[in-house]
């Protein structure tokens, strides 16, 4: 059975089509028996990745620690680390982005 780690991995190695890349995971579950899977953002989505592979059919525990986390909509997205920051955090250092 998966569990949800109190500190996501450092970062995930991803190989899709021939070509790999990096990715900062905001959650990290494992299993008894070396299974590891990481949550994490892409393109303003949240994708599981087994392993190395991102896939298409997210197990219940997965599930689960999604439904935990914010809205993607609604919350501001690093895209460089896959973290999240508040939705209320302002993107100008003065606060006056409007």
């Amino acid at each position: 059975m998966y569990r949800l780690q109190l500190k996501p991995d450092a970062v995930v190695l991803l190989d899709g089509s021939g070509l790999s890349r990096q990715a900062t995971p905001i959650a990290t579950l494992k299993d008894e028996y070396g299974g590891v899977s990481n949550i994490i953002v892409d393109d303003h989505c949240y994708v599981l990745v087994n392993g190395s592979n991102t896939v298409k059919h997210w197990y219940h525990e997965a599930v689960e620690v999604l439904k935990t986390l914010p809205p993607l909509r609604t919350a501001q997205v690093l895209d460089e680390i896959g973290g999240i920051v508040s939705p209320n955090a302002s993107s100008s250092p003065t606060g006056d982005d409007k």
